[in-house]
């Protein structure tokens, strides 16, 4: 996702839920980031739980860690 596209469609938002594709979000956040989005609760899968190796859970694992290093504070569950 392109930062500059998404940033309008943040601007005066003081919170988000986003619910779907965990993956995503390190495109995500620097939109949230630039708009002055101050809260996000993301929900993540248990997917990225496992020990098997999976190129899906390490994208949501990515995701998990773009959000909790931003400076939207958020919580991931």
């Amino acid at each position: 996702a392109d930062p500059a596209t998404l940033t309008g469609a943040f601007i005066g938002a003081d919170a988000v839920v986003h619910l779907a594709g965990m993956s995503l979000a390190p495109g995500l956040v620097p939109a949230l980031e630039h708009a002055g989005v101050a809260r996000g609760v993301f929900v993540s899968s248990a997917g990225v739980h496992t020990k098997l190796p999976s190129a899906a859970a390490e994208a949501k694992r990515r995701g998990e860690r773009a959000v909790l290093d931003s400076r939207v504070t958020s919580i991931v569950c």
